[in-house]
């Protein structure tokens, strides 16, 4: 299976998002004295995407340009940007105001444009104003230019990723990413507060509390919907083809996830067969895996086969999706990363180690499997090892 990008990272933040196959995590110590002018992350940001980033007609400077000054006049109430479509944008930082050319042709001259409207902006900001955030906010505007599943990871989004495959957070237990440009309902997790309310894959949020999701970036929605355990949120839904507007109040609480589930069922026959029901890929992912399975072989001597359950999973991190599938396979590729042009940049195969499983598997699947568990059930099926039932998947892997 390929992926026509760099990387995979699945956010399950304090709420659980999803987003990125494309992304950039970055650090820099807060400094007032920060030299915006010199763009360092947005030149460093630029450079990666020059080089690596598989579709270069995305790139459009101009619709960059734009991109980025709106995301950093929503993120920093004191700056105002208004553009004139091909001939310039205004930005207003408290009471300067200098116009712009646009960055045309490459991204060279994105780079450098932007470093001027840095430079203008950094001598008139407020002198507590973060530097940094001018910066995030910008990278922010220029790869939602590009694309809706690529994104940049500041250092605070980044830590919160880190918690959220750890196995336990806070929130509504709830997976969100922006699709077609709308915030979106990718799954609820199974036994949380959204799961509990009938929130459903494909839903899409049109307003948390009394703000509407228009214009807002993930990282947005994560700070409205996350809070204290106890506390309550109203999120307004449109679902369905007939955009049914459903009104949902949920009850913050602690998620834990217990990412794998096992038993075993009987056939008509009563052959005994092993249900493996995996809700994310975190850090332990593959370690209880094999511990269920052993477990119900100990169990079981005479177990005939496998359904592993993907359906309802949002994915998690990648290294334990490739090491799931390992599980079941002795050779073939699980997943390729390509670049420009097709280029094969990384490439994961399975390895003949020993602790292949060789029942029969069945994969179930729906509308709520993105992301990693769709690469999983894809490695599967397309090395011919396991038979792929349900509905179509997310689109996300």
């Amino acid at each position: 299976m390929s992926l026509k990008c760099l990387k995979v990272f699945v956010l399950l933040l304090f709420l659980s998002v999803v987003r990125s196959p494309w992304s950039v995590v970055h650090s820099l110590p807060k400094d007032p004295h920060y030299p915006l002018a010199k763009a360092l992350l947005v030149s460093k940001t630029l450079s990666y995407l020059d080089r690596y980033y598989y579709a270069p007609e995305r790139m459009e400077p101009n619709a960059m340009f734009e991109a980025a000054l709106t995301a950093i006049q929503r993120a920093i109430p004191e700056i105002l940007a208004k553009c004139e479509p091909q001939k310039f944008c205004a930005v207003t930082v408290n009471q300067a105001v200098k116009r712009f050319h646009y960055p045309e042709g490459s991204l060279k001259n994105l780079s450098a444009r932007l470093g001027e409207v840095f430079e203008f902006m950094g001598r008139h900001l407020d002198p507590d104003t973060e530097k940094h955030d001018v910066e995030y906010s910008a990278i922010i505007g220029m790869l939602d230019a590009m694309d809706p599943h690529s994104n940049f990871m500041n250092p605070d989004v980044y830590r919160e990723f880190r918690v959220g495959t750890e196995g336990e957070f806070g929130g509504l237990g709830i997976v969100i990413s922006i699709k077609e440009g709308r915030l979106a309902v990718t799954a609820p997790l199974e036994g949380t507060p959204a799961w509990k309310a009938g929130l459903k894959a494909g839903d899409y949020i049109v307003q948390i509390g009394e703000e509407s999701t228009i214009n807002m970036d993930l990282t947005e929605a994560v700070g409205r919907l996350r809070g204290r355990p106890g506390t309550a949120v109203i999120l307004k839904l449109e679902r369905g083809e007939k955009k049914e507007l459903l009104t949902v109040r949920l009850v913050r609480a602690i998620i834990n996830i217990e990412a794998v589930q096992s038993k075993v069922v009987k056939t008509e026959r009563e052959k005994p067969v092993g249900f493996l029901k995996v809700k994310s890929f975190q850090s332990n992912t593959r370690r209880e895996v094999l511990g269920h399975l052993q477990k119900m072989q100990t169990e079981n001597p005479g177990l005939t086969g496998i359904i592993l359950d993907l359906r309802h999973n949002p994915g998690g991190l990648l290294d334990q999706a490739v090491l799931l599938a390992d599980i079941f396979l002795k050779k073939g590729t699980i997943v390729s990363t390509r670049g420009r042009g097709g280029s094969l940049m990384d490439q994961k195969k399975a390895k003949d180690d020993g602790w292949e499983q060789n029942f029969p598997l069945i994969v179930l699947v729906n509308e709520g499997s993105a992301s990693a568990s769709e690469i999983v059930a894809g490695a599967l099926k397309n090395n011919d090892r396991a038979l792929i039932v349900g509905s179509t998947t997310f689109g996300k892997g």
